[in-house]
């Protein structure tokens, strides 16, 4: 078997997944992954493509470490690489949200921002109570 089955594997679990579930990325079915896992089909280049796009978290998959093993299994996404995805993107809400905070006066950003941590701290708290 080919250390890149291993990788991937090791990969769908590092992820949570199910096999059901990490085939539905890589449009391939449950035994598809089981076999390629085992080391009875070959990962294909488009298995990787699927795979270096898929975002969670603000990480996303690192290549490299898919392919040869070297690096870490994930990189931080850039900033860079964030703000193209919202400008190369569909998701015209984002789009709108960033320019209308950019339009926003210095004490309109902190008061948005006050805002932003107090949901956090109330998600938090709800989900520490298992709300």
């Amino acid at each position: 078997m080919e250390p890149i089955n291993n990788r991937m594997r090791e990969l769908r679990k590092a992820l949570g997944m199910s096999q059901l579930e990490f085939g539905e990325i890589l449009h391939i079915s449950k035994s598809g992954v089981c076999d390629l896992e085992a080391g009875r089909r070959k990962v294909q280049d488009s298995h990787i493509v699927m795979l270096k796009d898929w975002k969670k978290n603000g990480f996303v998959i690192n290549e490299e470490w898919i392919r040869t093993g070297k690096g870490d299994m994930f990189d931080k996404l850039s900033l860079d690489k964030i703000l193209s995805d919202i400008s190369f993107g569909n998701d015209e809400f984002i789009k709108d949200f960033i320019e209308v905070y950019a339009e926003l006066d210095a004490s309109s950003r902190k008061a948005l921002q006050e805002i932003a941590y107090k949901m956090a701290e109330r998600i938090i708290s709800k989900k520490e109570k298992g709300d």
